[in-house]
């Protein structure tokens, strides 16, 4: 086993190269998971669909990292000098402090996407599709031709949602099924790397935001305020 030896300050910096690579092709397989847990982190109108991919791959990838570089720490006997815990303790005091520097930059990522509207002069795709009724198999949408006036009232709308209390979304979830009355994307160009698309689904009085893969991620608003603008463009 001796040749396994590491002996030279060389020899680490080439395994923890090799770790480091191991562990971030190991962690990009589940990078849908990894993502889906930090949007408990994010800003209530930011979606999967939006979302910034990188931290999330980058922060598991230095956890594990020193979780391997640490075995071989151990394994390789490095540990039998009264110095020898400095560098675990180093390592694992730089992992937690890159975790937050990445998670605070995922945050003002995040709030840099959805502030999309208010900070830039972008000018987005407004469409809504409406819903004929029926089973989900049976009905058929069709798009309503929105003038550019009626486009940026729906806009303002939407962006002025607020959204119910966790009690009265957490009812919502249990009440509501997947027969919804009309569907409202609204689709920014890309702008500094991402592209920035909000969408919303509506029925009776009620706006469901579509925030990811399950609908106990999405967000419910009061639609009091876009009914009579549904009530409109559903007659046609």
């Amino acid at each position: 086993m001796k040749k396994w030896r590491i002996r030279s300050n060389r020899d680490w910096v080439i395994a923890a190269f090799f770790l480091l690579l191991l562990s971030y092709l190991a962690v990009s397989v589940y990078r849908q998971p990894v993502n889906e847990l930090l949007m408990e982190f994010s800003p209530e109108k930011m979606s999967v669909f939006n979302q910034p991919e990188h931290q999330g791959v980058y922060g598991l990838t230095f956890l594990l990292a020193a979780f391997l570089f640490s075995l071989l720490w151990v394994w390789q006997q490095r540990a039998e000098g009264k110095n020898a815990w400095k560098l675990p303790v180093f390592l694992w005091a730089g992992t937690g402090a890159a975790l937050i520097v990445l998670l605070l930059s995922y945050q003002m990522e995040c709030r840099r996407i959805v502030n999309t509207p208010r900070d830039t002069d972008l000018v987005p795709r407004v469409s809504m599709t409406l819903w004929s009724g029926g089973t989900p198999v049976e009905r058929e949408p069709y798009e309503v031709g929105l003038s550019p006036e009626a486009q940026e009232k729906l806009l303002a709308l939407c962006l002025d949602l607020q959204a119910l209390s966790k009690e009265e979304q957490a009812e919502l979830r249990i009440q509501m099924d997947d027969e919804w009355e009309a569907d409202i994307h609204i689709s920014y160009p890309e702008h500094e790397g991402h592209a920035y698309t909000l969408w919303f689904s509506m029925k009776d009085d009620m706006i469901r935001f579509h925030r990811g893969h399950s609908a106990e991620e999405d967000v419910y608003y009061d639609g009091t305020g876009l009914r009579e603008f549904f009530a409109v463009y559903r007659s046609l």
